[in-house]
């Protein structure tokens, strides 16, 4: 995109950070259910459930995406407000626009991949990765180069390459590569919707709060490396001060949540007593760890822990292994047959 021109490629750089990688985090994170649901499946050998779990994702994903189609719409105007130029922001108008079918590859690639993986299928996907860098190059030079189409040219060559690859996995899938765990569509993807919304958002929490303490510690970074530039030792001594502050506050708020509402906030990902017995059983130790790790040099750390929503999925496996009654009543692993 930079050697079409200076505009272009500001849009570009902008949308891709600000507005895509958004909605790609929320997308990816609710994706999340379907590497959590299939991979339980094939370890329980409920090997019908991966299809149909599979098309249930793409229900709860197809209308997410749907919502999120606004700020690509209107993605020139709020480059505007934001306080680009005049330049920037016509340009990021298509850019937003281009970016549409990008956002709904996002939904099958997650998806396809992670029903894939869960049954150890990584070498249709390491072979189609490979194919579509090479017709990306090739239709880049051919677009952009040797025709010169511009800004329509460079995103429709990234539109076709982020859906070549799910193509290839939709005709490995449906092509009967897959007995086992794909019976063709079926209507029992419709049966229990919200028990896979609920747990998309258990795990999208834990990619906002991975978002979060990333964002704390490349803000710390930053700030103190401004002020390392400038040579004040006071500016970054206060600059210190401050995000220390903040992440501390962050991390009292979220321990008074876990004390106050350990024992209620587990319903609302389960209807399993056991599963919510056993987290809000770590609800005590979660607080604590979140008032101590709560600074931007643990960011990194800190994100790996997770908290409630991740140790609901723990405890799902843990029950799961042990092969106890209760796991057979939840949403995860249904004992239905294929229609």
């Amino acid at each position: 995109m930079g050697h079409i021109g200076e505009a272009e490629a500001a849009a570009f750089a902008l949308i891709l950070t600000l507005i895509l990688r958004f909605a790609n985090g929320i997308l990816l994170g609710m994706a999340s259910a379907t590497e959590t649901l299939c991979g339980q499946a094939f370890g329980a050998r409920q090997y019908h459930m991966m299809g149909i779990y599979l098309q249930r994702s793409w229900l709860v994903l197809i209308p997410t995406a749907t919502l999120l189609l606004p700020i690509f719409v209107f993605a020139g105007r709020i480059m505007s407000l934001l306080g680009q130029s005049e330049e920037v922001s016509t340009v990021s108008t298509r850019v937003g626009l281009w970016c549409i079918p990008t956002i709904y590859s996002f939904i099958f690639y997650f998806t396809m991949q992670m029903y894939l993986q869960a049954q150890l299928r990584n070498q249709i996907i390491a072979w189609l990765a490979c194919a579509t860098f090479v017709v990306h190059l090739a239709l880049s030079w051919a677009f952009v180069v040797k025709l010169g189409w511009g800004v329509s040219g460079a995103m429709g060559t990234m539109a076709i390459s982020n859906w070549l690859p799910i193509v290839g996995e939709f005709v490995y899938v449906l092509g009967g590569w897959c007995p086992d765990t794909w019976k063709g569509f079926s209507w029992s993807a419709f049966a229990d919707i919200w028990s896979v919304v609920k747990l998309s958002m258990s795990l999208n929490i834990n990619a906002w709060e991975l978002i979060l303490s990333l964002g704390f510690l490349v803000a710390a970074s930053v700030r103190v490396s401004n002020e390392l530039g400038r040579g004040s030792a006071d500016g970054e001594k206060f600059m210190i001060k401050v995000i220390l502050s903040n992440s501390m506050v962050l991390g009292v708020i979220i321990f008074t949540l876990f004390l106050v509402f350990g024992k209620i906030m587990p319903y609302a990902f389960t209807r399993s007593v056991e599963v919510a017995n056993m987290v809000s059983g770590l609800s005590v130790l979660l607080a604590f760890n979140a008032l101590a790790q709560q600074h931007p040099a643990s960011g990194l750390r800190n994100s790996h822990w997770g908290w409630l929503a991740r140790c609901g999925c723990i405890c799902e496996h843990r029950l799961l292994l042990c092969d106890w009654s209760p796991i057979r009543n939840l949403a995860w692993i249904p004992n239905q047959s294929p229609n």
